[in-house]
Formats: C-alpha cells, sequence, structure tokens
C-alpha cells in the first residue's frame, strides 16, 4: 500500500446497506439514493474515499444503486438526506459532510500548510461542480459547446494549482484528490480528450487509480463509474 495512506486505515469494517443499531460499532455507508433519484453528484468520491480507509469494496453495488424504501432510514430525525454514514454514535448524512467526517478522523487533511490549500482547492472544485451540475441539468444542449470552450481555462487553473505536487497539498494524499479526481473523471466521460494539453492532471488520474486499493475496488464487481445524476438531468444518467 501506498505509504501515504497505511496509516489512514483503520480496523476492518463491516459495512451493511441498511444499519439498524445507533449503539452498533461497526462503520456502515448508506444508500445513496432515494427511491426516485440517481445518485448524489459527489457519492462516487465517497464510494473511492470508503474503500480506501476500510480496505473493502463500496456495500453497494450498481444493481443496489435504486433500494425499495419509502422514506430514508432515520439516521438524523430532523436530517432526512441520502446519503447517510454511520460509526458507532456518530450519524452523518450528507456527502461534503461525510467526506470531512472521514478525512478528520485519518490523516488525510494534511498540516496547517497543506490544509490550507486543501480548504482552497475543496472550495474552488465545489464552483467547478456546480457550474458542471447546471449544464448537466438545464439547458445542457444548448450550452456544451460554450461550456467546452470555457473549460480548457477552467481545468488550466486547476493545473497550475497542481503543479508538480503528486497530489492537490502537496506531497501528501488528502480527501480533495478524491473530489478532484471525481470532478475530472466526470469530464472525461462529457469529453475524452479535455485533458490533452494538461499533462499534469493526466498524470494525477493516473496516479490516484495506480492506488492499491483503488484498484482493488476498481477491479472489484461493486465498482461503479456511473451514473453521476439523478435522472432528471440531461447528461450522466447512464
Amino acid at each position: 500500500m501506498n505509504p501515504s495512506l497505511s496509516s489512514c486505515v483503520p480496523p476492518v469494517l463491516r459495512p451493511s446497506l441498511y444499519p439498524t443499531s445507533s449503539s452498533s460499532s461497526v462503520s456502515s455507508l448508506g444508500p445513496l439514493t432515494s427511491p426516485s433519484s440517481n445518485p448524489h453528484p459527489s457519492v462516487y468520491g465517497i464510494l473511492l474515499l470508503y474503500s480506501i480507509l476500510t480496505q473493502i469494496p463500496s456495500p453497494l453495488s450498481s444493481s443496489q444503486f435504486y433500494p425499495l424504501l419509502n422514506t430514508p432510514p432515520p439516521v438524523l430525525p430532523h436530517m432526512r438526506a441520502l446519503p447517510y454514514y454511520i460509526d458507532g454514535d456518530v450519524r452523518i448524512t450528507h456527502a461534503n459532510a461525510i467526506m470531512r467526517h472521514l478525512a478528520r478522523t485519518r490523516p488525510l487533511r494534511g498540516d496547517e500548510k497543506e490544509r490550507i490549500r486543501v480548504d482552497m482547492i475543496e472550495n474552488q472544485a465545489n464552483d467547478f461542480r456546480n457550474t458542471f451540475i447546471r449544464l448537466c441539468y438545464l439547458d445542457f444542449n444548448m450550452q456544451k459547446h460554450r461550456y467546452l470552450e470555457a473549460l480548457p481555462q477552467t481545468l488550466k487553473q486547476f493545473s497550475q494549482f497542481l503543479g508538480s505536487n503528486p497530489w492537490f497539498a502537496g506531497d501528501k494524499i488528502t480527501f480533495v484528490d478524491f473530489i478532484m479526481y471525481e470532478l475530472l473523471d466526470q469530464h472525461l466521460q462529457l469529453s475524452d480528450i479535455c485533458l490533452k494539453d494538461v499533462k499534469n492532471l493526466q498524470e494525477f488520474q493516473k496516479r490516484f487509480e495506480s492506488l492499491e486499493p483503488i484498484q482493488r475496488y476498481m477491479s472489484s464487481p461493486r465498482f461503479m463509474r456511473s451514473p453521476i445524476n439523478n435522472k432528471m438531468a440531461k447528461f450522466g444518467t447512464q
């Protein structure tokens, strides 16, 4: 295993699709969809992060993306949102909150200098994701050409931020690398040549995919690359 990841992995956890006990000592990653929707836009990054930390493939397969539930399990009665995560008495909903919790409880946020870079790239990635979501859900056919025209400049900014570093925070992998890998992979689904002029982003994707736990997950039957959006979107629903 990559040295930067070996200290991040807790004892093997037994994930379950529908955790039932708040006092359970096992960690669980709950359903990633509601009965009427496709995955949350950022659950792919969670699946990758979860798989690397637990050394177990995601508890969900692509065939389980439509759980037959009338309502989500009551992880937090006042926030019945998906996805959800349970670790003993810790109960969390919302993708970004789960990512941050996993990063805080393992050494995936770096030192103070690295955390500053993490915070900056996380917010920039959120802006990038929001723009992409607007494209996918609104006037996709009308706006795709304009979006692709502007995309090289956006990718150039990420490329310049990454520089010669192996990871976005510096020498150590952090949770924002999972976010960025997911976003870049989604854009490769939009245009498979979008990274042709940003070699270090190409190398970043390959470096991420070469991590042994990621390789193991991606070669497992539970690996899924898509769908990336709700079925009402104009792109990324297959």
